[in-house]
């Protein structure tokens, strides 16, 4: 047999999935030769916290997963310490969350698991658009720089930034306008701390407790944003991210909420 399925997937992966994409794998799962979209979340298996079907569908674009973990769960499902995983890969193969988008089986010229590739029918990030003028970003799983990160922005009341750190994200902005990242974040000691949103950054001093901002003109559609920890910032130093919001300017004289310390990008 001259053929993988894991590899006849990742090729399949490299043909289809569209640039900026993101792909949740599993332990098993290859790697594509293409690095047009991000496969960085892997885990050794779907189920594992905090990644709910529907958190998945939210957040990801494609996901794959291989008969070597969702075969093993469902047959031990009457076991009490498989139901839920299980109940996981019921809802992700047969839910109405995702669609089955490739299937790579094994056969007489093909070895390995079974490969199933499923397209999130949400879409992926949240939506800034006419009818609400703020968004909540730090309740969203976005890309973070370390291990220790991810595992500390998940707990509740924010995540500590240390020197090089660095959280990033999309979201959907509608319509074309002007929106401002809005950031509050506290200090011991004085500390870097840089903001950005689409093209627009800069980089603030904080001590103590403080709210900043950086304002970008944004055209609709996704956009990322992203706070970290300047080089600059002393080792062993922390900045702690209580707050990341996105907002959208309102025309004059309509209500808004206001930092208590803004300022322009760029």
């Amino acid at each position: 047999r001259r053929h993988e399925t894991r590899i006849e997937a990742a090729k399949w992966l490299d043909a289809h999935v569209p640039a900026g994409a993101f792909v949740f794998r599993e332990w098993d799962m290859v790697f594509p030769s293409s690095r047009r979209f991000d496969f960085n979340r892997r885990l050794h298996d779907l189920w594992q916290d905090p990644w709910t079907p529907p958190t998945v569908s939210q957040y990801m674009d494609f996901v794959v997963t291989t008969s070597t973990n969702f075969e093993r769960v469902r047959r031990q499902r009457r076991r009490p310490a498989y139901a839920r995983k299980a109940a996981y890969y019921d809802e992700l193969l047969d839910g109405p969350l995702f669609e089955l988008a490739a299937r790579f089986e094994p056969d007489w010229r093909t070895f390995g698991p079974e490969v199933r590739i499923y397209r999130c029918l949400s879409p992926r990030g949240r939506v800034l658009g006419p009818a609400r003028t703020e968004l909540d970003l730090i309740k969203q799983l976005p890309w973070v720089s370390t291990l220790r990160l991810r595992q500390d922005h998940h707990r509740e009341g924010g995540f500590n930034l240390r020197r090089g750190d660095l959280v990033a994200g999309k979201a959907t902005v509608r319509p074309r306008g002007w929106y401002r990242i809005e950031v509050t974040a506290s200090s011991a000691a004085e500390a870097p701390l840089e903001v950005g949103l689409g093209g627009a950054g800069r980089t603030f001093r904080i001590a103590g407790e403080e709210t900043v901002a950086v304002r970008a003109l944004l055209g609709a559609g996704k956009i990322w944003w992203r706070v970290g920890a300047g080089a600059q910032l002393a080792e062993g130093g922390e900045v702690t991210v209580h707050a990341v919001r996105l907002v959208r300017q309102v025309p004059a004289g309509t209500a808004s909420s206001q930092p208590n310390k803004a300022a322009g990008g760029n």
